[in-house]
């Protein structure tokens, strides 16, 4: 099978819809979001809606939680927060059932499983970014392959038959069975690698084969809409550096 992992969605509706229809053109059996559907920009309930429409399993991330869970905002950065605040007064109260309802780790084939941070207590979102955090993280890991989000980076640890764990940097990757993957696919919504475009991945169970791909959207009006919305001016602008 084909899965396309995406996260980090931001509720940034021109970039979902780019993905989506470049993933149509690939060629794809199923859809994992890893978390963050909301958060940021400018359509949360319509990016759920569209989630939700193309039967997508999907975990939660915590700008998800933090819209139903007023705990959470306090671990926020200011802009974050308003942007919550904002998301949480802008959805109904179906969307916010759909969100407080999302698991927080789950294996929804077999062969792989998903969360949004961490694999430990995925309700903690401590972030990967390292080869001393992803070596910790793989102790928890109860398959030999998984996804996660919440860092906007692309990026892959692998650890081998022998204990060592390192950063793989590259786009495609036909993985070694017997060793353990950590895959980031990035961000479809707010990337934070100095590329703007959306970002997103293929795994092919068959070839145990992921490929990285990023996406052109129209960021314009993304940051026009973030705008408009009066939400934080700098989350608009921060879509065009990619950070």
């Amino acid at each position: 099978m084909r899965f396309a992992l995406i996260s980090d969605i931001h509720g940034n509706l021109e970039a979902l819809n780019s993905v989506l229809k470049k993933l149509e053109e690939i060629g794809y059996d199923a859809i994992l979001v890893l978390g963050d559907v909301v958060g940021y920009g400018a359509d949360p309930g319509e990016c759920i809606e569209k989630v939700k429409l193309i039967g997508a399993f999907v975990v939660k991330g915590n700008h998800d939680e933090a819209v139903v869970n007023v705990e959470e905002r306090k671990f926020m950065n200011i802009y974050a927060r308003e942007a919550i605040e904002w998301t949480a007064s802008n959805l109904d109260e179906a969307h916010k059932i759909w969100l407080r309802n999302l698991p927080y780790r789950i294996s929804p084939f077999e062969g792989f499983e998903i969360t949004h941070a961490e694999w430990e207590k995925p309700e903690n979102w401590t972030y990967i970014f390292d080869e001393y955090e992803a070596r910790y993280q793989f102790k928890f890991m109860k398959e030999e392959l998984g996804f996660y989000g919440h860092t906007h980076i692309p990026m892959i640890f692998e650890k081998t038959k022998d204990g060592e764990v390192k950063r793989v940097d590259q786009d495609e990757l036909l993985m070694i069975k017997g060793n353990k993957y950590m895959i980031n696919p990035g961000s479809v919504g707010q990337p934070r690698d100095r590329d703007w475009r959306a970002s997103f991945g293929i795994y092919d169970s068959e070839e145990n084969f992921y490929v990285q791909y990023r996406v052109e959207y129209d960021v314009k009006t993304a940051m026009k809409k973030i705008i408009d919305a009066g939400l934080p001016e700098p989350l608009a602008y921060r879509l065009e550096m990619g950070y």
